[in-house]
């Protein structure tokens, strides 16, 4: 009976041998080679930080809320160097006035609040000048002419209207430019004979006096000029 039970394990032994040795898988499984999917995904590209915004500058005059930007360039006789302009708004109270040295180069630039340009006068006091009496005042337009143009003037420079207006209509943008010119005449030597006239060219639009509405006043040939402020 114990040799039966050693035959029957002896033969369990071969079937097993042979299982081993035909190609069928044994206990042990092997590796599976990996599959395209199975690699892990390569790693997206790091995104590269932005580019860091530029920095504003900071804002210049001509962009300052509220204020503009005046640019007088004064030709000729006009530039009187080391003389003064004078910007003036004499509806308000206080009174408001800015004042700036004409420079070689006859370009004056003034920053006054935008508000204050409406009745604005601007004058040009210059020592070498003819004493006229008065302190000229620019003409900013003559009666017969219309924003924009050419005053009308003879052969040396002299303007031709009989009446004018010295009262900006003023502006709302944050810059405006100016050209003034000037006819002067020395007048016979004697005290307050000389003659100064200022005038921009081309014209620039006007409004009437604040209180009476009047707008042309008299320029004596193109003259107009103040004692003491030049009222609008």
């Amino acid at each position: 009976m114990r040799s039966g039970r050693v035959l029957v394990v002896a033969v369990a032994a071969l079937a097993l041998a042979a299982c081993s040795t035909d190609g069928s898988p044994s206990g042990t499984a092997s590796s599976p080679s990996p599959s395209p999917s199975s690699t892990s995904a390569s790693a997206s590209p790091t995104p590269t930080s932005e580019s860091p915004a530029p920095t504003p500058t900071s804002a210049s005059p001509s962009t300052t809320p509220g204020v503009t930007v005046l640019t007088f360039s004064l030709e000729d006789d006009a530039n009187c160097v080391g003389g003064r302009l004078g910007a003036h708004n004499t509806t308000v109270e206080p009174l408001w006035e800015k004042f700036a040295k004409i420079p070689t180069s006859g370009k004056v630039v003034l920053a006054v609040p935008t508000k204050y340009t409406k009745s604005m006068a601007f004058d040009i006091q210059c020592r070498s000048w003819p004493n006229t009496g008065a302190v000229p005042v620019v003409a900013l337009q003559y009666s017969d002419t219309q924003p924009g143009d050419v005053p009308p003037t003879n052969g040396r420079g002299q303007p031709l209207g009989d009446l004018a207006s010295y009262c900006w209509a003023g502006t709302t943008d944050a810059t405006a430019p100016f050209t003034v010119r000037a006819w002067l005449d020395q007048g016979d030597g004697t005290p307050l004979s000389g003659k100064v006239a200022l005038y921009a060219d081309p014209t620039v639009a006007t409004v009437g006096y604040s209180r009476t509405g009047e707008r042309w006043q008299e320029a004596p040939d193109g003259q107009m000029g103040h004692q003491d402020e030049p009222y609008c």
